[in-house]
């Protein structure tokens, strides 16, 4: 990836770089960017970061627009987009629009609107285990069933705001076939 660093040294804390504290780099595992790029936005175009969260991948997507279009980055933490917002003052990204969004309706203005939705889906997050692994023991599988419900939704929501020639990506941190090849097989 052309605009990643990584840093091989373990014993770096970056809270102690210069670049880091001002700002001027953003935290991002590899795997995440590559769902930025597998959308491969254009400047120009409208995109919908459904559940944006802290805005990761909204910052990205403008990014690789080069800050000319729209990103709509909507999550349902006011926080997190609190967060987004600012992120997006300190890398001067002008183009992301963030709103609280109750993830059951349509936003109108989105019908048929976009270029693009990322669909980067509340999961289970086994993929991450390694960095939590107390958390194989905790996951019931009455939350899986609701996870599945809720990805569902959303990709339902998500597709009528893709116009004719859009892109939709569905992603998730999970390795459940239940929650990626799983869930798109049914929602084809």
């Amino acid at each position: 990836i052309s605009n990643a660093l990584m840093i091989r040294d373990p014993h770096v804390n970056l809270l102690t770089l210069e670049s880091y504290r001002q700002r001027r780099i953003e935290v991002q595992d590899l795997s995440s960017q590559c769902i930025g790029l597998a959308c491969a936005p254009s400047p120009g175009e409208r995109w919908w970061d459904v559940c944006a969260g802290g805005g990761g991948k909204s910052l990205q997507l403008a990014s690789l627009m080069a800050g000319k279009g729209l990103v709509n980055a909507t999550d349902i933490s006011s926080g997190a987009l609190d967060e987004l917002r600012k992120r997006a003052g300190f890398a001067s990204l002008s183009n992301i629009r963030a709103e609280v969004w109750d993830g059951a309706t349509l936003p109108e203005k989105l019908a048929n609107n976009c270029d693009g939705v990322l669909v980067d889906a509340p999961c289970s997050s086994s993929g991450r285990w390694r960095r939590n692994p107390d958390a194989r023991w905790t996951l019931a599988k009455k939350r899986l069933h609701e996870l599945n419900r809720t990805q569902a939704a959303l990709l339902d929501i998500a597709q009528e705001a893709v116009k004719p020639g859009g892109v939709l990506v569905y992603a998730t941190c999970s390795l459940f076939d239940c929650e990626n090849c799983g869930m798109v097989d049914t929602f084809l």
